[in-house]
């Protein structure tokens, strides 16, 4: 150890800010030293830099435990040696009794001086003062440390620890003589008193730079509350797009200033980015986009929160060179990472001309506490840029897993130096007070509770006798389930209905063609691929399921799915390592062909290899959009990749890249190698049309092995999303959007038409090849089936009976009911809990909407191709209203509940009033697709397939609509409409986006971004808050200003209708794949939900549609509503074993084992 030179109590504050400088000193300069070796590696410099920022701001911490513990590696004494003195006598002992009774109160009471501590132990005093002489008394039962002011009597009371006779403890007088004290030398006083002096001006200077810290957010919050929500379109628009390309999950705020100089991004909870008033006029659209790149890479790595603390630090060790330096390289690596950002988006020439160009448009100033930005940091702009042509300089905007090596070995570097470096007392007179025991002697010990107590039952009450407890979050099971209770006997569980519910994204075959794996919501299902029987069901991910791989040795599975994770599971389904490694949904899984790895690969833009252990192996970051599809060439050596930027990269196995490959006209989806190696087959989706005449244009282009371009395949209409190789390579099958799955030779030559249909079973999403038969594999919707060369192979197919389908929903304006309309020709009413159900089903056509009256006295419900009926709240027909024919879409009330307005897709938008008087409009050319009353009734705002919304004055009930305004939008079909409560925003759903509108016209948010339509959106009731359902299954919700809030759990297919309950606490949600739900809105927990599956009783004579049961489940999976011989067929639960499989059971078997799974049934 360090023997201190200060012996004061008072002097411990300056030992203890001495070692914080001391570790302060030591860390700072291994990182200093650290970064000088990998100056042209931004990524890496930052994340060292930020531990030792980190070190600094906790060397305080660390200095007061180690100093306090008196613990160091390093001993040198500064303090001379101590005289040496006599030892007082020892008197003897009392006698020693077998109890020890407390101090009776004639003991005499010792001075406050005076502390008691063990026998023989002195140097083990406690909390005296430094300041004078020190005496020890000694006793064979305790010792008494006294301080003794001159002219005191050189005897002390020492009370024994031990009774006497008489059954009191014995005090008596013993002399006591005094220890010399230690002799400092010259130079440590001198080096004592320069500390105090220096740590003096430390804390004046620390609390100065706080003060004006403080100031200095003041100030920030001051121009924040005066900066302008933006209404530049350029701005807007550009903006929206960079959010998109960086897939932020929380979309910022823009804003502008008057005030500051430059843009900068601030903000933690709420972030934003904060624009100089005039500079979008001053710069190119090319530099804005570089701008909003630099401010939002920011923001997605957090930079706010690192900059707070670098403030902090900097106010702390201001005076400390290291620190400074240490602050200012790190606020240098920060913006060269967040340049990368840019430098994947843009060269280094067009990017370095931006930044001259900003130079020249602002001036420096002092930066804003929480803020960070292009010219925040103190870097020469000649360096910088010239950083920026530097072709040896690494764009990795992540570490690699060397870089991530070498950051957590520095880390460790550094705790170890922090440790050592510590200064503690050294052992001698001087340590008594500081090793002080830390209680007195003979200290009766505190009592201790009785085991044998009775303890509180803290087993939760609930609501209803009889109902389960949902089970604890984060230990139970996702699925169909939303909690499943936890049942005492029984491992977890979950239930899955039988029939196929929801889109098949990603399908397989085992290597030896007997079984197929795919995936159905969050479950993959391994099915025998003859029989069709379920084998096994794997069960773990919390949302749907987009990518399957079989290990080529059939030992292993992977999957992927939008919940950013990939799971490796044994081929009898038995769990092994979870990989959380991507920041985005997985698209695609790749295996080695030695089975020994895979690839995987995400929106995030990167490629991960790992081992069947899961251990992390290379990353590929050389993409700059999310990647959608890999494959390993059958020699192991080339993964092709296919990505968002209509690009097939060509990466070695060691990670360098390969060849890249253009020439389609949208985003890949497949990229499939042919057996023998010799050809890479790629296909794309179709152009999303932006601006009128645009076409859709997807092909499948053919490569040699080296990249050489081959035939180019077209007759899809629409995007391709099915791709499979032959075993002998020499054809390949197709399918796509537009129905068709097709046959192709391998010099591109269309064969045949294996499938044109317009049924929905039609849409195929994935195609396998059997590696050992002429059969393939096709996952679609709501479907699994089986082609041949020659076309659909046979009956054995999972198909779900047409009918299952929810076309709509919307909740009673003041009750706890809600209608959904549905395709198997009905309307179903239940209560707010799904516990009581009332179906309506006189109906010849699907209903495609229902929509309560604003009185809730009748609902009004749209059957396909046929009338409008109007019914009340119990069932009963009350009107039927004829208009126009076509597919129904949507409906409105006016708001005094006399109007009734209903559109259909390529027919009439229709307004009928009470008596059935009816006035057709034909306002959209290819048909509406939804209308909204505003909240006075005077207008009319309509959606239609012409990419319109138009706005129509209607207030008199006796004319026509007549036209105010129309806002177009070239993003496809607007597939939903509604208007706030309060009545300042009407907003839109199109093909990719969402988009808010003032009634006169005025655009406002556009969110982009929506991989597919969005079918339903629904105002909250206090207009804060708007829902989206989109035909990706996504259900999210979104601020008044377009800022993501919170995103629901998905549904399997399509989401078709959200609405909000009349109090706005909840939402009920509704989808093709049969299930309505109903969900928290704060916490985005599903409180309840309805299935509807076909029942056992064939479709009537004049119908191909089963009537549909619907079973209802709350929240911990009991049973609520439905029909026990529907239950016993269409479901089965899933029970967890030891070793992580799943036992398949019926419904009657786990009933068996799990008392009140059914909590009431209703037939």
């Amino acid at each position: 150890m360090i023997a201190s030179i200060f012996t004061d109590p008072s002097d411990q504050l300056l030992v203890w800010a001495v070692n914080v400088l001391l570790q302060v000193t030591l860390v700072t300069a291994v990182a200093l030293v650290v970064i000088a070796f990998v100056r042209r590696r931004p990524a890496v410099r930052y994340w060292v830099l930020c531990a030792s920022l980190m070190f600094m701001l906790m060397s305080p911490v660390i200095a007061w435990v180690m100093q306090s513990s008196g613990r160091s590696l390093i001993s040198v004494s500064l303090v001379a040696e101590p005289v040496a003195a006599p030892v007082a006598p020892t008197p003897h002992a009392p006698t020693v009794m077998p109890t020890t009774p407390e101090v009776t109160p004639t003991t005499p009471r010792l001075p406050k001086q005076f502390v008691i501590v063990p026998p023989r132990n002195a140097d083990a005093a406690e909390n005296l003062p430094e300041s004078e002489p020190v005496a020890v008394a000694e006793s064979q039962s305790a010792e008494i440390v006294a301080v003794l002011p001159e002219g005191e009597p050189n005897e002390a009371t020492v009370v024994s620890p031990l009774p006497t006779d008489s059954g009191s403890a014995q005090a008596q007088t013993v002399p006591v003589v005094p220890v010399a004290q230690e002799t400092m030398t010259w130079y440590g006083r001198l080096l004592r008193v320069s500390m105090q002096g220096v740590f003096v001006v430390w804390a004046a200077g620390t609390l100065f730079f706080l003060v004006r810290l403080a100031w200095g957010w003041a100030r920030l919050i001051s121009i924040l509350r005066l900066a302008v929500p933006n209404t530049d379109a350029k701005l807007a628009t550009a903006f929206q797009q960079v959010v998109q390309k960086l897939k932020l999950e929380q979309t910022p705020e823009v804003v502008r200033s008057r005030v500051i100089v430059g843009p900068v991004a601030t903000g933690f909870l709420r972030p934003r980015v904060v624009i100089p008033e005039g500079m979008v006029e001053r710069v190119t659209p090319t530099q804005l986009n570089d701008i909003l790149i630099h401010e939002l890479a920011h923001i997605v790595r957090r930079d706010q929160v690192v900059v707070l603390f670098q403030q902090v630090a900097s106010c702390i060790f201001w005076l400390h060179p290291f620190a400074i330096a240490v602050n200012q390289q790190l606020a240098r690596a920060r913006e060269e990472v967040c340049d990368n950002y840019v430098l994947a988006n843009t060269d280094p020439h067009s990017y370095g001309r931006t930044l001259l160009t900003l130079a020249e448009l602002i001036h420096a100033s002092r930066p804003l506490p929480g803020t960070v930005g292009l010219f925040t940091s103190r870097w020469k702009l000649e360096r910088r840029v010239a950083g920026l042509l530097d072709e040896r300089r690494s764009h990795m905007i992540r570490l690699t897993a060397r870089g991530t090596t070498l950051v957590v070995m520095m880390s460790i570097v550094m705790a170890i130096v922090a440790v050592c470096g510590t200064i503690t007392l050294a052992d001698g007179a001087g340590d008594a007070p500081k090793t002080a025991a830390k209680e007195s002697v003979n200290e009766p010990s505190k009592a201790t509770p009785d085991s044998a107590s009775p303890t509180k039952n803290t087993e939760a009450v609930a609501e209803k006798s009889g109902r389960w407890q949902p089970g604890t979050a984060g230990t139970t099971l996702p699925g169909l389930i939303p909690a499943p209770a936890e049942i005492p006997g029984l491992g977890r569980w979950q239930a899955m209905m039988v029939p196929v519910g929801g889109y098949v994204e990603a399908a397989v075959h085992s290597p030896d063609g007997k079984s197929i794996a795919f995936g159905e919501g969050t479950y993959v299902r391994i099915h025998d691929a003859e029989t069709l029987d379920l084998q096994r069901v794997l069960v773990g991910h919390s949302s749907n399921i987009r990518a399957i791989g079989w290990s080529p040795d059939g030992k292993w599975i992977t999957t992927g799915a939008d919940d950013a994770t990939v799971r490796i599971w044994s081929a009898e389904g038995v769990p092994g390592p979870v990989l959380k490694d991507h920041l985005a949904p997985v698209r695609s899984i790749a295996w080695h062909p030695n089975s020994q790895s895979f690839a995987t690969a995400a929106m995030d833009g990167t490629i991960r290899t790992w081992g069947i252990d899961g251990t992390p192996g290379i990353v590929i970051e050389g993409h700059e959009a999310p990647v959608n599809t890999i494959a390993w060439n059958p020699e192991g050596t080339v993964l092709a990749a296919g990505d968002d930027n209509r690009v097939v990269r060509l990466w070695k196995a060691d990670g360098q890249p390969g060849a890249v490959l253009e020439g389609h006209h949208g985003g890949m989806t497949r990229v499939r190698w042919s057996p023998d190696g010799k050809w890479l087959a790629s296909s794309s989706m179709g152009l999303i049309p932006t601006e009128p005449g645009q076409q859709a244009i997807a092909t499948v282009r053919l490569w040699k092995a080296d990249g050489t371009p081959g035939p180019t395949l077209r007759g899809h209409s629409r995007s391709i999303r099915g791709l499979a190789w032959s075993p002998d390579s020499t054809q390949l099958i197709t399918a796509a959007e537009d129905r068709q799955i097709l046959l192709w030779s391998v010099e591109g030559h269309l064969i045949r038409r294996l499938e044109r249909t317009n049924f929905n079973y039609g849409d195929v999403f994935t195609l396998d090849w059997n590696p050992k038969t002429n059969r393939i594999l096709a996952g679609g919707r709501f479907s699994v089936r089986f082609f041949t060369t020659d076309g659909p192979a046979g009956s054995r197919k999972l198909i779900r009976p047409s009918g299952a389908k929810l076309m709509n929903l919307d909740w009673h304006p003041s009750r706890d009911q809600i209608a959904i309309a549905a395709e198997d020709s009905a309307v179903h009413l239940w209560s707010g809990n799904f516990e009581k159900e009332l179906t309506i089903d006189e109906f010849q056509n699907f209903v495609g909407s229902v929509k309560w009256s604003p009185d809730g006295e009748k609902f009004a419900a749209n059957e396909a191709f046929q009338r409008v009926g109007l019914y009340s709240a119990e069932g009963e027909l009350l009107n039927e209203l004829s208009g126009g024919r076509g597919i129904p879409r949507g409906m409105a009330w006016s708001p005094d509940g006399k109007r009734l307005v209903v559109t259909r897709r390529g027919g009439s938008l229709d307004i009928f009033d009470m008596e059935g008087d009816v006035k057709s409009s034909n306002m959209h050319a290819q048909g509406a697709t939804g209308a909204v009353f505003s909240p006075d009734g005077k207008q009319l705002a309509t959606s239609g397939l012409d990419a319109n919304v138009r706005v129509s004055q209607v207030e008199d009930p006796t004319a026509p609509p007549k036209e105010l305004k129309v806002m177009q939008a070239y993003d496809g079909d607007v597939d939903s409409i509604d208007w706030s409560p309060d009545g300042e925003w009407i907003v839109s759903g199109h093909n990719t986006s969402l988009r808010f509108w003032r009634p006169d016209g005025t655009p406002g948010p556009v969110v982009p971004g929506f991989e597919a339509s969005i079918m339903g959106v629904n105002w909250s009731p206090d207009s804060k808050t708007v829902a989206t359902g989109c035909w990706d299954t996504s259900v999210l919700l979104w601020k008044s200003d377009g800022t993501f809030l919170r995103e629901f759990p998905n549904h399997a297919a399509p989401c078709t209708g959200v609405a909000y309950s009349p109090d706005g606490t909840k939402l009920a949600t509704c989808g093709w794949d049969g299930m309505a739900r109903i969900v928290d809105v704060e916490t985005g927990e599903i409180l309840a939900m309805a299935i509807y599956v076909a029942g056992l009783e064939p479709p009537a004579e004049d119908s191909s549609i089963p009537h549909h049961v619907g079973i209802a489940f709350n929240r911990a999976g009991q049973v609520t509503s439905g029909d026990p011989e529907v239950l016993e067929e269409r479901v089965v639960y899933l029970v967890e074993q030891p070793n992580g499989s799943f036992d398949v059971l019926k419904p009657s078997e786990f009933q068996s084992k799990a008392d009140g799974a059914i909590l009431e049934f209703t037939k």
